[in-house]
């Protein structure tokens, strides 16, 4: 009892709570919605979507391609959840003889689910705004990166010209798609209120904000000079912006041993003094009632960080 109090207390001064939620080891992506944990967990025939409350009790288990009739194989290109809590999951499918579909499948908490075949658009990313509808994030007929797949009739359906970003060239010269991952990490999509897109472009090392109703688009340069290969992440609430990004000093390589903490925007980039450090690997999965998420990748556990006690 004495050791408990001690590891509970040693946890709140240091700012970082202990886990709160173990995770399985074949975890490979976490995230945090409408008060639900996320988790992608790699297993045979493309792997299953978890679905968790905050105390880590598993309250849906769905797996790749779930209802689809007649496929042979499907892979789990993003996945994320609605206001009413639909899981919506990007899709590849593969069918007998060779054909192949890409497929937006909608499972809601109760009822039949249902499938929107893709035809024009690789959705890459993928995120649910209440106010505009499912965007999705990738290549597609249009000279654009955005792509509204469902939602009312009106308001614009493709966004973000790509034409007008500026990719940046990684080590050795390599210009990839901003789309793609990147030597600063993964592409992701955030919503950080309704009609307000975040897109995390890692080739750019840029977020770039968006209005879903007028297609206004500024970006906001993210405080990191790539050197090696980082595992940038962020978290949104409204105006607030949160990233974990490395600790480096000038001219030293991203390592695996490279401590990351966080950083807040409103204005600009400040890094918030009173956070500890998490190592390289760590990802922020969401915010939640004042609590930011974190997932521990490497002890396989999601962790806690009251944004009272990070504040200056």
């Amino acid at each position: 009892m004495r050791l408990f109090f001690a590891v509970c207390l040693a946890s709140i001064l240091s700012g970082n709570l202990a886990a709160q939620v173990a995770l399985p080891l074949q975890t490979v992506e976490v995230k945090l919605l409408h008060q639900r944990i996320l988790s992608l967990e790699a297993a045979d025939k493309g792997g299953w979507v978890i679905i968790r409350d905050l105390a880590g009790r598993v309250l849906r288990k769905v797996q790749a391609g779930a209802g689809v009739d007649g496929i042979r194989a499907a892979e789990i290109k993003d996945f994320t959840l609605a206001s009413d809590r639909t899981l919506i999951i990007s899709l590849g499918v593969a069918f007998p003889i060779g054909r192949s579909a890409r497929i937006m499948a909608f499972y809601p908490e109760k009822g039949e689910p249902r499938f929107l075949t893709l035809d024009d658009v690789i959705c890459l990313n993928v995120v649910s705004d209440p106010a505009t509808g499912v965007w999705c994030l990738g290549p597609g007929l249009e000279d654009s990166l955005l792509h509204r797949v469902s939602g009312p009739a009106d308001g614009p359906w493709t966004l973000l010209l790509r034409r007008k970003i500026r990719v940046l060239a990684n080590d050795g010269g390599e210009t990839r798609q901003a789309y793609e991952t990147g030597q600063c990490g993964v592409p992701a999509l955030f919503i950080p209120e309704p009609g307000r897109l975040l897109a995390f472009l890692p080739n750019t090392l840029a977020l770039h904000d968006i209005d879903l109703r007028t297609g206004v688009h500024s970006e906001i340069p993210i405080p990191v000079e790539p050197n090696g290969r980082s595992l940038l992440s962020f978290a949104t609430r409204g105006e607030e912006i949160y990233g974990l990004l490395p600790v480096l000093p000038p001219g030293q390589t991203d390592r695996f041993t490279t401590q990351y903490t966080l950083y807040r925007s409103l204005a600009r980039w400040t890094r918030v003094p009173s956070a500890p450090a998490w190592p390289r690997g760590t990802t922020l999965a969401g915010i939640e009632g004042g609590t930011l998420y974190l997932w521990n990748r490497l002890k396989s556990r999601l962790e806690t960080a009251p944004l009272q006690r990070l504040k200056p």
